[in-house]
């Protein structure tokens, strides 16, 4: 089982209620906030074993600091009472402070917008998850014996089924980048310590250093000899025809493309020359330039599950990009647009893209956006910007999410 199924497991509805009295707030509002706050936990924990250091880190915890797998099985007697309450409150602390760092404020504000719960529950909550999570991970280490290597090879494999837990934009306010990478002999992102660990780290994964080298030398290669182009692979990842050429383009435009630091200070990330924030803020910009009901900007960087409207990690970036533009003009009003090819039943298809549209608009409002300057519509298959819809490369631009400015 995952660590999310034996966190649930471990946590059980009695242990909730009772969490759910002590801090004032109702079982239903403290269940949806576990269900943010347990795959954070847990990916907190495999983002800060991703490097040789955080992962001694982690074994040296477990060696030498609080017993954390005598919690496993005994929570709901524990919370019981306040004082098994605060006790396991104040054994998680340190533990949220180590895996989050400076991004722990942006966490519980995240989690605060989606659920309505009390900030300080929010971060209570975190601090009960925390060392339930340490205690099953310590367990596993000590009755399989794992060393260094087994710990990182089991939370990296813990990474997919916390990335398709987690929020749409969450990942972003936890500071995940590619959870599940192991990084080798580099910092972690939150690089707050709990205890000091020291040691040479040459001698872990020695494979990892030939193929850094390898690697190193299959690029000088080819370097020197002309690159020859691409050739066209499409591959379905969603809804969304990614076509491999286009990918590679786009890469390059954003080399040299559109660099924004807006007056808020963030600086947009990935943001291609001709991509929706660069043609979104020229247009909000250019005074001569009126709202009208037909200029409407195409996501570029926004994937979906097949089929379905949950939104892909991979749209966590330009999700806040739009996010942070709408702090910047607070004034700027918008409608979100869903919009589908002409396959399959209409009525589904207006039901696929009416929820799409409203998952980016949600997903955007949990990034701080208000919702009463956003409106969400589902348009199926109307308003083809390719009016043929007879190929692959047609219908690809006809599957899409684009943004109106209603006002600025």
């Amino acid at each position: 089982m995952n660590l999310i199924d034996l966190l649930k497991d471990q946590m059980g509805s009695a242990a909730m209620n009772k969490a759910a009295e002590y801090l004032g707030e109702s079982s239903s509002d403290t269940q949806a906030a576990l269900g943010s706050i347990m795959p954070a936990v847990v990916g907190g924990v495999i983002n800060h074993a991703s490097t040789t250091d955080g992962v001694k880190g982690l074994m040296d915890l477990f060696s030498k600091g609080e017993n954390y797998s005598d919690l496993i099985g005994n929570i709901g007697n524990m919370v019981e009472n306040s004082t098994g309450f605060e006790k396991i409150l104040s054994m998680g602390a340190p533990i949220v402070k180590m895996l989050f760092g400076n991004h722990h404020e942006g966490v519980l504000d995240f989690i605060t917008g989606q659920t309505g719960i009390k900030k300080s529950s929010a971060s209570d909550l975190m601090n009960l998850v925390a060392p339930m999570a340490m205690g099953l991970i310590s367990k596993k280490v000590k009755t399989e014996g794992l060393g260094i290597s087994g710990l990182a090879n089991y939370l990296m494999g813990q990474a997919g089924s916390i990335t398709s837990e987690l929020p749409a934009g969450f990942a972003y306010q936890l500071g995940f980048s590619k959870l599940g990478d192991f990084l080798g002999d580099t910092h972690p992102s939150s690089s707050t310590k709990m205890s000091k660990t020291g040691g040479s780290t040459g001698d872990f994964f020695p494979w990892f250093l030939g193929l850094v080298a390898l690697l190193a030398a299959l690029y000088f290669l080819r370097t020197c000899h002309k690159e020859k182009e691409p050739e066209s692979v499409e591959t379905t990842i969603d809804s969304t025809t990614f076509n491999k050429s286009a990918a590679i383009d786009t890469a390059k435009a954003t080399v040299t493309g559109f660099v924004k630091k807006l007056t808020s200070g963030f600086e947009l990330a990935n943001a291609s020359a001709d991509g929706i924030e660069s043609q979104l803020i020229e247009f909000i910009e250019d005074q001569t330039k009126a709202v009208d009901k037909t200029t409407w900007f195409n996501f570029d960087h926004l994937l979906f599950e097949t089929g379905k409207s949950t939104l892909m990690p991979e749209s966590d970036v330009q999700l806040k990009n739009i996010a942070e533009i709408m702090k910047a003009y607070p004034n700027v009003k918008i409608k979100i647009g869903g919009y589908t090819d002409s396959d399959g039943d209409d009525k589904a298809n207006m039901k696929l893209s009416s929820e799409r549209a409203s998952n980016v608009m949600t997903a955007l409002s949990n990034l701080g956006v208000p919702k009463n300057r956003m409106e969400a519509e589902g348009y199926g298959e109307q308003h083809p910007v390719c009016r043929a819809n007879d190929t692959p490369e047609c219908k690809q631009q006809n599957r899409r999410i684009a943004v109106r400015v209603t006002a600025k």
